[in-house]
């Protein structure tokens, strides 16, 4: 509570910045920008990004304590933690391409089914793994208790290599599983740096001799491009992956299927956009990505993806 009496103005402003430059690579990939300022969508987009990977992220800090991350490399809890760390994706994907979860290979093979399995038995990992945070089930030394650990670290081997597999066939689940090794590297990273800090080692960019004013300007550009690089990582996956799926109401930008009633036509497209200057739509029946002023558009409306209309529209006649 603390933390966020301090920091209640700098927390919409980074959650606005976030957003802006989330929807602005996503538009990108269209062609078109967005440099209105006034956006209150940019602070939405900004809490759904962070919302996201907070919630990734304290999903992998399950049982991995951040101070003492080399308790976590030992065997008995380094193939349970990467287990947890690989299931993680089948799980987000489960949810945001729901319809195309079981066409992960080539379709109508067996390697369809098996993959299928796998996602189940992820999905069973993120959930038990939820719970055993809350009624211990694999905590102590009793049988019970040995036998889940043994079957996790037994498990993590053939999730891992079915993992790389699947992603290696489908290049959606694979920015997904980037993500989520981003997240495990990411959370590593900093673990290593809580342990040089316990034992007072600090980090010497320049040389023993150089003067501090040139130490500190190194490190603030150090910092600077670091920070540039993280953000375009993980920028870069949430707007590949994640961004187009979820709905827009929870701070993403899932294009819809609807039909834009302009003059006498009826352009059935998929919404990508829309503002109160322009609408950014794809064709479906050119393919191309249009651009068309708000003041062209009568209405707009929503339909089914098998859903067809006619492609002529006669507007209301003024009395």
């Amino acid at each position: 509570m603390e933390f966020i009496k301090n920091n209640w103005i700098k927390a919409p402003i980074l959650l606005y910045v976030i957003g802006f430059v989330v929807h602005n690579t996503y538009l990108s990939n269209f062609g078109s920008y967005e440099f209105e300022l006034v956006q209150a969508k940019y602070i939405l987009s900004g809490f759904g990004a962070v919302a996201f990977y907070a919630i990734c992220f304290a999903y992998i800090s399950i049982k991995v304590n951040l101070s003492y991350i080399f308790d976590s490399l030992h065997f008995d809890k380094i193939f349970p933690w990467l287990l947890r760390v690989v299931s993680l994706p089948y799980v987000i994907y489960s949810f945001l391409y729901l319809d195309s979860a079981t066409d992960l290979v080539i379709e109508g093979s067996s390697l369809v089914k098996l993959s299928v399995l796998f996602f189940i038995t992820a999905n069973f990992v993120v959930m038990f793994s939820i719970l055993d945070l809350v009624f211990m089930y694999s905590e102590g030394e009793n049988l019970k208790a040995r036998i889940i650990r043994s079957v996790f670290r037994i498990l993590s081997v053939p999730m891992i290599i079915a993992t790389a597999i699947i992603a290696w066939n489908n290049a959606e689940f694979s920015s997904v599983v980037k993500a989520s090794t981003y997240f495990f590297f990411g959370f590593l990273g900093l673990g290593l740096r809580q342990e040089d800090r316990k034992y007072g080692i600090e980090p010497d960019y320049l040389d023993s001799n150089a003067k501090e004013e040139h130490q500190n300007l190194f490190t603030i550009f150090f910092g600077i491009i670091a920070i540039a690089f993280i953000l375009w990582v993980i920028v870069s996956n949430y707007v590949a992956a994640i961004y187009p799926k979820i709905p827009a109401a929870l701070g993403g930008a899932k294009i819809e299927n609807a039909q834009i009633y302009s003059g006498n036509k009826i352009i059935s497209s998929k919404l990508i956009q829309e503002t109160s200057s322009w609408i950014l739509y794809i064709n479906q029946e050119t393919g191309n990505v249009e651009k068309i002023k708000s003041n062209l558009v009568e209405k707009i409306t929503y339909s089914e993806p098998n859903e067809t209309t006619p492609n002529t529209y006669e507007p209301p006649r003024s009395q």
